[in-house]
């Protein structure tokens, strides 16, 4: 993979384990605070981006997924 920016939770960015790795990397990396990837926030986020009440409409998601989305949807309205 050749990314040209990395977004993370901001606790993966401030992991002392983790910092080699980001400065290995030839992309910059951007935290997303606890907003961005909390599971009740992102689920709030993704619903009111699509205007729907649910997201069954829209199949089967893991927390994980729709933590993603919602992640992904911040770092859209954020840029």
């Amino acid at each position: 993979l050749d990314p040209s920016e990395v977004v993370v939770p901001e606790a993966l960015n401030e992991d002392e384990a983790l910092t080699g790795l980001w400065r290995d990397l030839r992309a910059p990396v951007t935290p997303l605070g606890r907003d961005g990837v909390d599971g009740a926030a992102a689920e709030r986020r993704v619903l009111e981006w699509f205007g729907v009440a649910t997201l069954d409409s829209f199949g089967a998601f893991s927390r994980a997924e729709i933590a993603a989305a919602g992640a992904a949807l911040l770092y859209v309205e954020r840029t």
